[in-house]
């Protein structure tokens, strides 16, 4: 197979497009992820006692008695964020979105993983990689066009789901990517989480409008999303470990019309016939073609303490990034500066 994937060119357009379809992927995928301290950061406020007609409205700090009827109180466009927070007031009395729009969104994160993971095994990785990015389109478009809060819970659950398009990228880049740079591509497809929380920190200290910013990334998915549906092919080592061969060889064909490699693929495929068929009733196709399911690993005893240590280390590390996410408002200095230094810190640990 690897000999069959050097002829039809290992590093052509194909790999080309999927490698920025990728990256690209891993940032649009987890955009509001990475945005949540941004986008439901609480209004600056002016505010008054109520019914004193005579006092101008004065800046205050928000705490529990400015929601009580003795104040009265209007949000400070100059010094406010403009955001989901801001736009449909998640504060006083519907506070209780904010915690609940993140926690909605890792756990469709959680429910993708669990559900999904086994799915690109059985089925392959083109069908599902283009229904998560078709459908992670229609979710920015979605947040575009956001009219409330209910809305904005049951967007942020599906999000947190089409967020295993990202989950994906490992498996993308280890079958499609030549070998001498996949390395290098996983790096940066895992630097370009905290990379994207820094760009749109640095998009709202200086635009400051979040349908704005929605316009922009769906914009960008679109692209992505067409991308993806021209030139995203099936995986040909998971076609072969599947012993599907007509559709490996037909796979193969395409990725070498597109990469401009026919003729060396024709050649290749005349000199080896052989080793394309997999030597049927032979055994010649010796790739793994029996999966496993995250239950069955854990019956193991080579695995079991490699997978509930990582587990647990990969559990750890995302509850303190999640918590630190959350709390980014409330650290005490500059709100832009503590979140920036947050997910450059982040970079470091990719």
């Amino acid at each position: 197979m690897e000999l069959a994937i050097k002829a039809v060119g290992d590093n052509g357009k194909v790999q080309k497009i999927i490698t920025f379809v990728t990256v690209s992927s891993a940032s649009l995928t987890l955009v509001l992820s990475v945005s949540f301290a941004y986008l439901t950061k609480r209004p600056e406020f002016l505010c008054r006692q109520h019914n004193d007609l005579n006092s101008d409205f004065q800046p205050c700090e928000y705490t529990d008695n400015l929601c009580s009827s003795k104040f009265e109180i209007e949000k400070d466009p100059s010094r406010s964020v403009d955001n989901f927070a801001y736009s449909f007031d998640l504060y006083c009395s519907k506070s209780f979105y904010v915690p609940m729009l993140s926690t909605l969104f890792f756990f469709g994160g959680i429910l993708g993983c669990v559900l999904l993971s086994a799915v690109p095994d059985k089925f392959g990785r083109q069908k599902i990689f283009k229904i998560l990015m078709i459908l992670s389109c229609i979710l920015h478009i979605n947040l575009l066009f956001t009219f409330g809060p209910l809305h904005l819970v049951v967007v942020h659950f599906l999000c947190g789901i089409a967020s295993f398009a990202y989950g994906m990228s490992s498996v993308i880049v280890s079958e499609y990517s030549p070998r001498n740079i996949a390395g290098i591509v996983m790096s940066i497809t895992n630097a370009v989480y905290p990379l994207t929380g820094i760009a749109v920190g640095l998009y709202f200290m200086f635009v400051n409008n979040w349908r704005l910013l929605f316009l922009i990334t769906t914009a960008i998915h679109i692209v992505v999303t067409y991308l993806v549906l021209k030139y995203f092919v099936e995986s040909p080592r998971w076609l072969n470990s599947q012993k599907k061969t007509e559709e490996c060889l037909a796979t193969l064909r395409i990725i070498a019309e597109i990469n401009g490699r026919v003729k060396e693929w024709e050649d290749f495929q005349n000199n080896n016939q052989h080793l394309l068929q997999g030597d049927k009733g032979k055994g010649g196709n010796t790739e793994v073609s029996k999966t496993f399911s995250i239950f069955q690993i854990i019956t193991f005893k080579s695995q079991r303490k490699n997978f509930i240590l990582n587990t647990f280390v990969w559990f750890a590390a995302g509850f303190c990034f999640y918590g630190i996410i959350l709390n980014l408002g409330h650290m005490g200095g500059d709100f832009f500066a503590d979140s920036i230094l947050a997910f450059t810190g982040e970079i470091s640990s990719e």
